[in-house]
């Protein structure tokens, strides 16, 4: 997982993305690895072996 400027890249495969309030929050293995505010994010990217619960925008 790398943040460059305001872009959160997931690279991490069985990583699971999903938001709790104004935060989005990186699990693997049921293990909370990243929690950053969304405020200000202009972009998330992922890829490959990732799930996610975004389907739409964070507003």
């Amino acid at each position: 997982m790398k943040k460059l400027l305001n872009t959160l890249y997931v690279t991490t495969q069985g990583a699971y993305l999903s938001r709790e309030g104004e935060t989005v929050l990186v699990r693997v293995e049921k293990e909370t690895r990243l929690q950053v505010p969304y405020a200000g994010r202009h972009c998330l990217l992922w890829a490959g072996l990732v799930q996610s619960v975004f389907a739409g925008s964070m507003r």
